[in-house]
């Protein structure tokens, strides 16, 4: 058969030219696969790989034998691949490029690459024989396999056309060119995917061409498991969705609503267990999201005072922010996105995101920021994320789902609610999602929004399953209706229509041998007779915790104590102790305790569900918690040392748990202090109060005076910022009182001494002296800067005790040179302005 490409002649049986390795592709045996023309980011295993000695093999034979050679290989190739659905982006000469994940994901992507490759090593293998005494070496190969994101688009399997870029290929040729003869090399992230199926060897971390740093390193051993894999034979439990096509309905129409231009804000609502997040994973999957942005942050259960914590996980996800990137790394990736949505203002963009994602500035996006008040860069934080999200509506459709928002903070409610008014304008839809009861007892956000947006707003309250729809969630998951009607009429009875606890009834039916896996499906043993179903949730997953063996057991705990989602490389540090984690970890996947992901290219585990971290959680020993949340604390102190500012509120809150009131109160003023940077001051207020509360409980009438100062003065300027005026008045009237300066008396004690103060200044401004002055001790300056404090909360809350404040600045000021403190300048532009309208000149 000619080809296409270059008309050399092909014989018939052949399928890829063995002179430029084009696909012929008359008979390609790959299925029709639609073409995707939008890229895409994609989590996809790359297979690089080459014929050992390929140059000696040419030198030593005619070219047709090595076009037979080559040609046959990539015939035998093609067909290995084909079974494990891996797209051949390329043959050419003896290399050969697979992905694996593209255009489809098969959640076990990287273990088909691993299995292609053993299978096209053992082909070569094979063949080889044919051909040794002609070519005077045994015919091998060596590979190299690497998993991570990549941008992909136009890929059609019978065509052959593709664009599929990324470091992730890159990394996979490096690792090929490593490897020796039968040698498959793998990366990192393929590794923990295939750790539980294959056999590694460690290899000492190497350097490759286009990384800083050395990367690790594996050899493919063996398989763990038996040689007649199927990638079709895994059996899950899994049901479709039961009883919320409605309510799915209701979240596509406002996405087509939105592709034509109007926008909304939806309230998923429900309870514990009512399948909230099962909901948005099947609009997930809906067709209609490829014509949007999807953008997805979740609150945490002990997010209510880390400031704008969801806020920041949309952000870390959309620029792909790993958890252990530089300061340089992340601001480099939030300058990336940045200037990709909105090139002509990155600039001015940049340094108020950045300054949101806690990241410390140099240079001039550190001017940028710096003197601006926290109600200005509120203001400018929020501005430069509705830009961000303006441009890109006008590009694609906006969804931003925000998960858990019950568990939110104050600034992120607050910072949302003033999004919210976008979608009357563009393209944007904003999920809320959460429990009942919280947003209206905290800050009255869902009325908020009925009130501002009534023809864009949209309520989805998930109700509990009914007893037919509950019936059939149970025998969809157990593929059979086998059940006796009396223990399937408890479990319906007692589950009360929610969701998850008939998964999980049936979870512990299979722990307990009551239900076992037969052929395809399942049956009932006789233990069925005597089996006793929980009456709550909690009971069920109590009963299903106890029966895991002791040192798993010990790894949920653990794991709860972390929080909802943890990542590997911390249990690992924190769970240390424990034996077989790999495996342990895969269990408690298989039996539905915990998921994995990749997130911002890390392996993270996820509680199945809230309620199966609080129910392990609520098991651990009172004195075992505390153990553990300081293990935790110092294994985060430890892991992310470079970047700890950003994890200040988690510490605070594990030495708080862990009863270390000392490190606890340190972390509170941090946490404090950073959240006035990034202005969460309804946040920071929190932090600084908890943190004196610590102080004062801890040390009582010993406690050192400075410190107190601090707290204090740190409390009042959160309080004025959040507009509790009377309240920073107070704490600022504490700290000048620590300092020694008199309280304020009667109001005519008061205006005596205003009196007083006003003649002092207007004589010195008749009787001025060009005598030098001293610069200001340590004490006066904390005390011009206090009272300046406090006299810029009174030109707000009082405008005719600002004033004499003001005097009575300038009368302290006249002892010293008050250019030499901070605010020494803006007193004088101050009080000129005010006597300018008495017709007096400074």
């Amino acid at each position: 058969m000619e080809c296409s490409k270059c008309r050399f002649e092909n014989a018939a049986e052949i399928w890829f030219c063995g002179q430029c390795g084009n696909r012929l592709t008359q008979n390609a045996v790959a299925k029709p696969v639609k073409t995707i023309f939008e890229s895409e980011r994609k989590q996809v295993t790359a297979l690089f790989s080459d014929i050992t000695g390929y140059v000696a093999i040419t030198e030593r034979i005619d070219r047709e034998e090595v076009w037979e050679i080559t040609g046959r290989i990539f015939q035998g190739a093609a067909e290995i691949l084909a079974h494990y659905d891996g797209f051949i982006e390329r043959f050419a000469g003896d290399g050969l490029l697979a992905l694996f994940g593209v255009p489809k994901s098969h959640g076990d992507d990287p273990v088909r690459a691993l299995h292609a490759a053993r299978e096209i090593h053992g082909l070569v293998a094979s063949l080889s024989p044919r051909y040794e005494a002609g070519i005077g070496i045994k015919l091998s190969r060596h590979s190299g396999i690497n998993t991570g994101l990549a941008v992909a688009a136009e890929i059609d399997h019978v065509k052959g056309t593709h664009r599929v870029t990324g470091n992730v290929i890159n990394i996979a040729a490096r690792l090929s060119n490593l490897a020796r003869a039968h040698e498959i090399f793998v990366g990192f992230v393929t590794y923990r995917a295939c750790r539980n199926h294959f056999s590694f060897e460690p290899l000492k971390p190497v350097f490759v061409k286009g990384k800083t740093e050395q990367i690790p390193l594996y050899k493919l051993l063996s398989s763990k498991v038996s040689k007649s894999f199927n990638i079709r034979s895994s059996h899950r439990l899994s049901s479709e969705m039961i009883g919320r096509d409605r309510d799915l309905y209701k979240l596509e129409m406002r996405i087509v609503k939105a592709i034509h231009g109007r926008g909304s804000v939806v309230n998923v609502i429900g309870e514990a267990g009512i399948g909230k997040s099962r909901l948005i994973a099947e609009l997930k999957k809906c067709g209609i999201m490829k014509q949007a942005t999807f953008l997805e942050g979740r609150a945490i259960s002990i997010g209510k005072h880390l400031s704008f914590h969801p806020i920041i996980d949309i952000f870390k996800q959309w620029t792909m922010i790993a958890d252990d990137d530089t300061d340089s790394a992340a601001f480099a990736k939030i300058e990336k996105t940045i200037r990709a949505v909105h090139p002509e203002e990155s600039d001015e963009i940049l340094p108020f995101m950045a300054t949101l994602m806690g990241l410390k500035l140099v240079g001039r996006h550190a001017e940028r920021v710096r003197d601006i008040e926290s109600e200005g860069l509120e203001k400018l934080i929020l501005k430069s994320i509705r830009e961000l999200l303006i441009r890109k509506s006008e590009l694609q459709p906006v969804i931003v789902i925000m998960e858990d928002l019950h568990w939110a903070d104050a600034s992120s409610i607050k910072l949302l609610e003033s999004l919210y008014l976008l979608v009357e304008k563009y393209r944007i839809i904003f999920i809320n999602v959460f429990r009942p009861g919280y947003l209206n007892t905290d800050t009255g956000t869902v009325t908020k929004v009925e009130e501002m947006l009534p023809d864009h707003y949209v309520e989805v309250l998930l109700q509990p399953l009914n007893d037919s729809d509950s019936k059939t969630l149970l025998d969809n998951m157990l593929e059979f209706k086998g059940l006796p009607r009396s223990v399937r009429t408890r479990i319906v009875e007692h589950a009360g229509g929610n969701p998850f606890f008939i998964e999980e009834v049936v979870y512990s039916l299979i722990d307990e041998a009551a239900v076992v896996r037969h052929n395809s499906g399942f049956e009932v043993t006789d233990k069925i007779k005597s089996i006793v179903i929980p009456p709550t949730i909690n009971d069920v997953l109590i009963a299903r915790l106890d029966r895991l063996e002791t040192q798993t057991r010990e790894l949920v705990k653990i794991a709860s104590v972390i929080g909802r989602s943890f990542f590997d490389h911390i249990i690992r540090d924190v769970a240390d102790y424990i034996d077989d984690i790999d495996n342990r970890l895969e269990h408690l996947k298989d039996a539905y305790f915990i998921k994995d992901r990749i997130r911002m290219q890390e392996l993270e585990y996820l509680f199945k569900h809230a309620l199966v971290q609080d129910a392990a959680y609520e098991s651990i020993l009172i004195t075992q918690r505390k153990a553990l949340h300081l293990k935790v604390a110092k294994s985060i102190e430890k892991l992310f040392k470079e970047r700890l500012h950003e994890f200040y509120g988690m510490l605070s809150f594990h030495y708080g748990k862990g009863e270390d009131l000392e490190k606890a109160e340190e972390y509170l003023t941090k946490a404090g202090e950073e959240s006035l940077r990034s202005s969460a001051s309804i946040e920071a207020l929190v932090y600084f109060q908890e943190a004196l509360k610590l102080f004062i409980d801890q040390h009582g009438d010993s406690a050192n005076p400075e410190k107190l100062l601090v707290l204090e003065k740190n409390i009042a300027l959160a309080s004025c910022r959040k507009g509790q005026f009377v309240d920073g008045l107070k704490y600022y009237d504490q700290v000048l009182e620590r300092l020694g300066v008199r309280p304020s008396g009667s109001r005519i004690i008061e205006a005596v001494r205003f009196a007083g103060n006003l003649l002092y200044v207007v004589g010195k401004l008749f009787l001025s002296s060009n005598k030098a002055k001293r610069s200001p001790g340590r004490r006066e300056k904390e005390i011009f800067e206090t009272t300046m404090k406090r006299n810029e909360t009174l030109v707000i809350a009082d405008t005719g005790r600002a004033f004499s404040s003001m005097i009575r600045l300038l009368r302290m000021g006249d002892a010293f040179d008050i250019t030499k403190t901070a605010n020494g300048f803006r007193l004088w532009v101050g009080t000129g302005t005010v006597f300018s309208y008495m017709g007096v000149s400074l």
